[in-house]
Formats: structure tokens, sequence, C-alpha cells
């Protein structure tokens, strides 16, 4: 009977119905037949939709089974709709272009300090701006104020407030007991702090314009571009009384669905409440933590769907449904490739297992902001993976390359991981 129940499609009805011919007494088979019909049968029916409920819930209430991807984008800052409700800057700030403070400026000029002025966007590959950053390379130029025209030199710095705005999810991920998947975040490492290094002294004036000769990269840059992605920031209060958990320690509050977007996922984004739990209970948000009171929650709303059209394409850590991954396999390494939608941009031609590392370094991590994994500390064995760009002209193909590198990486810790492109 063991092998036969956990058969696929098995029935309780059909096999005891065919146990049953096999009782000789007729008096007995029908006795047998009225208990068990009348008994057992419900009872394992009963059983049986209990399970499928209990199921049911666990996929509704674990909100691993719905991870929402996380999109990122870029657009010029005078084209960007204040009242888009998907796409939000990743810093607030970012809506109102940078303020020159005159005093510090006038301050750092006369001090032979630098100043920082402003950030633009480069559409460079990722190599370029890897010997554009290591070069620390001043550009000429001139500040512009009522008064007059003064000579400057400037520098770029990569810009790193994003990635640690980046590295801040991953936190709240953990916190909300998700699963992290690797985030495909190309356009935030393409932006840069542009500083005033050195100038011609002048007075606390009012500044009118700054320009700067970028000289042969002048193509690449994007001024007052900001980037984007669907996460937004609210609040919603507890609706109703907390309620004790079974541990008599804890308390349950409750969101109702009526406050909450549908087609949107919300994490929990407290940093000084420590909560245990967040689930879903038909539609309303529950969150257990052993606050008795109810409160305003910080939550982070990451939508799905917007109409904004971008110039630029919106970039996200989706995964197809691939069924399972066999990883340990070439052929799983393929399929793992596949099921990040990287296959768009780049075909997967040769994977590599050697000893050592490529010359040229033509990835990164997307992961660099995690500091607390645990992982082997001499990585002997390195895995190199060819790709062929669809498009070989196109400024992202490193980026993609190393999303793709960086997602692999986390499955294969003994490795360390290279792409490049072929």
């Amino acid at each position: 009977m063991r092998e036969e129940i956990f058969k696929d499609k098995f029935s309780m009805e059909d096999y005891i119905q065919k146990r049953l011919l096999e009782v000789e007494n007729l008096r007995n088979r029908e006795t047998l037949r009225e208990i068990l019909g009348k008994v057992f049968l419900p009872m394992c029916e009963y059983m049986e939709e209990a399970c499928r409920g209990l199921e049911q819930r666990m996929k509704e209430e674990n909100p691993a089974e719905k991870q929402a991807a996380i999109k990122t984008a870029v657009i010029s800052r005078e084209k960007y709709d204040m009242a888009e409700e998907v796409f939000r800057p990743l810093l607030p700030e970012d809506c109102c272009p940078s303020q020159i403070d005159l005093i510090k400026l006038a301050g750092a000029v006369a001090a032979g300090k630098e100043y920082f002025m402003f950030k633009i966007f480069l559409k460079l590959d990722y190599l370029e701006l890897e010997r554009l950053e290591k070069s620390k390379r001043k550009f000429p130029g001139t500040v512009k104020t009522v008064n007059g025209e003064y000579n400057a030199a400037f520098q770029l710095k990569r810009s790193t407030a994003y990635i640690q705005r980046a590295g801040q999810m991953y936190r709240t991920f953990l916190q909300n007991k998700i699963q992290w998947q690797t985030l495909c975040i190309p356009y935030l490492h393409k932006f840069f702090d542009v500083y005033m290094m050195a100038g011609d002294d002048f007075l606390e004036e009012e500044v009118t314009e700054v320009s700067i000769d970028f000289q042969e990269y002048k193509e690449t840059v994007c001024y007052d571009y900001i980037p984007l992605w669907n996460v937004d920031t609210v609040y919603a209060k507890t609706d109703s009384f907390p309620r004790l958990c079974i541990d008599r320690i804890h308390y349950e509050h409750e969101i109702y669905q009526n406050r909450l977007e549908r087609n949107c996922e919300y994490l929990v984004a407290e940093e000084e409440q420590e909560f245990i739990g967040i689930r879903k209970k038909e539609g309303n948000l529950c969150i257990t933590c052993n606050a008795e009171k109810g409160k305003k929650w910080k939550l982070y709303k990451i939508g799905k769907e917007s109409s904004i059209r971008f110039q630029e394409p919106v970039m996200d850590n989706t995964r197809r449904e691939m069924g399972h991954i066999p990883t340990r396999t070439r052929g799983g390494i393929c399929k793992f490739i596949q099921s990040l939608g990287v296959d768009e941009r780049l075909i997967l031609k040769n994977i590599i297992v050697t000893g050592d590392k490529p010359k040229i370094i033509e990835t990164y991590s997307m992961d660099g902001f995690i500091e607390d994994e645990i992982a082997p500390g001499n990585k002997e064995n390195c895995m190199i993976l060819e790709f062929e760009p669809k498009e070989k002209e196109w400024y992202l193909n490193r980026d993609v390359l190393s999303y793709a590198v960086s997602a692999l990486a986390r499955e294969y810790r003994e490795f360390s991981c290279f792409g490049r492109l072929v």
C-alpha cells in the first residue's frame, strides 16, 4: 500500500474499492464498505482538503514565493514626472538640481581644496570607465559668475551614494526573511561626482554657469540624469489592536488591504523596530513584533507596471520560470543564464574552469556592497564565462555580463567567477 499511496493521482476511494473485492465473505464485504464509506473516506477527504488549504495559505503568506523584481532605469530630470507612482528616484534629493553653496565654494577655492559641484552620467563601457577613474585626470573648465569668468580644473570621482542605497535594500530583504537575488543595476555604476579641484580666486559671487571641457568624452556625458527604481517609501498605521501571539510575547499588527495598492509587493523598512515575521493574510499585511501598541510603519512599495517611456532599457532581476536547474553541470549553467534573461543581449559561448585569473578583468561584482557573506577565502579555481554580444558597440555589454557573473557566483561560491566578451 505504501508504494501506491505515494504515486501521482492516487485515489483512496479506488484503492478501497479494489481491496474490498479481495474480501470473499459478502456480508463482511458489505459491512466493511459501509464503515469505510461513512467514516474513513470522509475523514480522508477532509484531511486532503485541509492539506490543500494549508499549502495554498503558505503560498499566499510566504513573500519569497511572490518576490517582485527590482527594476532600475535612468532618465533626464526635465523629462521625469514627479507624479509618477512606480518609478521613483533612488535619492529623493535628486528631484531638484544641485545647489552650489557660494560661501563654501569660495572658501574651498581659497584653501585649495576640492568642492563637489554636481553629478554626471557617462555612457561609457566598463573598461573605459575604469581607465578614466584610475587616471585621476583633471579636465579644464570655467566658472561664470555675475561679475566675470574664472578658470578652473575639475576631476571625476565615482558616485557611491546609489550603490550604498542598493546595499540598504539588501539589508531590508534580509530583515523581511526574503532570499536575496542579485540586482541588475548597471546604471548606478555609471554616475560620477564632479569636483572642482582648483581655480582662480573669486569672491562669493553668484555662479551662473559651469562649463567643463571633457575632451574625447564629451559625447558620452549626460547632465541632469537621475537613476530611478520601482521602489517607493510609504507609511501605514496598524489598522486594529495588535493581537497577542500564541507565544504570549509578540504581537501581530495588521494593515488592511484597502491601504495597500494592488499588484504591488511590500517590505517592512523599519530600522529601529525589530520584527520577526511578515506575511500576507487575505490581502492584509501582517507584521509580527514585540510592540504591544499600534504604530506607523515604514514600508517599501515595489511596483510593477509603469507608463513611462524610457530612452534607455529598463533593467530588472526577474528570473524566468525554468523548473529545476541543476547548476552543477554545464547544461545547468546555460539554463541558469537563460533564466536571468541576459540571452536577449549576450550569447553564452564557452565555460572555462582554470587555475589562472584572466589577464584583463572585464567584469565587476554587482553584490559588492555585501559585507557579511561567508565564503571560501582562498578560491584557487576560476570559472570564466565567454559571451558574444548581439550588439557589439552597446556600452552596457560588460555591465549585463557582470550581472550574469555576479548571480552565478552566488551559486558557485567555491569559484572566482569572471566573464569576458568574445
